[in-house]
């Protein structure tokens, strides 16, 4: 589905960096520039009625550095806590590789918020305040 560009919350809860990486995204804004086109939309939960980043915060700036205003999104309805989840297993898949100074700010790596990540039976992880 294509959303506004303007709709999508890039909310720092589910990212995993402190900051976005230049270098990847002016790679997608030449991509976008010479017609070419991501292989998957951006990932987004609908949470409370607000529409939030899943996967793709680098797409995002990348749209918003060309002037993008309508975005093909792949939009589900969702908890904080699935978002959060699937937000960890978007960059474990494919995310931009992490590296000791990638400035991570997502304690999932130390399982902090993500039992799911240390099999411990019966445990949640906790919707964010």
């Amino acid at each position: 589905m294509r959303v506004p560009l303007s709709d999508l919350i890039p909310n720092t809860r589910l990212q995993v960096r402190e900051k976005l990486s230049e270098r990847t995204v002016a790679r997608y804004v030449k991509l976008l520039r010479d017609g070419g086109q991501f292989a998957e939309p951006i990932s987004a939960a609908r949470i409370k009625g607000q529409v939030y980043i899943v996967d793709g915060f680098h797409r995002r700036e990348a749209y918003t550095q060309t002037g993008a205003t309508l975005v093909e999104v792949m939009l589900e309805e969702m908890s904080w806590e699935q978002a959060i989840y699937r937000a960890a297993q978007a960059n474990q898949k494919h995310g931009l590789h992490l590296s000791v100074n990638a400035g991570v700010i997502f304690p999932w790596r130390a399982g902090a918020i993500f039992p799911h990540f240390r099999h411990q039976e019966g445990s949640r992880a906790r919707e964010p305040s």
